[in-house]
């Protein structure tokens, strides 16, 4: 049987040519593929441990700072409470000494 060349090129374009460096083309590419798949899966993994951490240590952090609050409170009010203290003691001190001028004064 004859084909002209017209039939016999457009035979040629309609089957897929698939010769054995075709395959080890495709297989090489499909495992070039899968190692990278591979390799991003493990970023991600990191990627995601990584996160974690930093929401655990922000955390952490969100916790010391609460603390800190509730320490400055507690000092400025021991603070306040000293300082009162003090006033009134000076206050004491300073009527002790008044009525101790007076007492002079009236005994001179």
């Amino acid at each position: 049987m004859f084909f002209n060349l017209e039939t016999l090129l457009n035979y040629c374009l309609q089957v897929p040519k698939t010769s054995s460096l075709t395959m080890q083309t495709r297989k090489a590419t499909m495992k070039e593929m899968e190692n990278k798949l591979s390799c991003a899966a493990k970023e991600l993994k990191k990627s995601k441990d990584l996160c974690q951490t930093l929401l655990n240590e922000r955390e952490e952090c969100e916790l010391e700072i609460q603390k800190s609050y509730v320490l400055s409170d507690e000092i400025l009010t021991r603070r306040a409470r000293f300082s009162l203290h003090d006033l009134f003691s000076m206050v004491d001190e300073c009527g002790l000494q008044v009525c101790h001028l007076i007492m002079i004064k009236l005994t001179d």
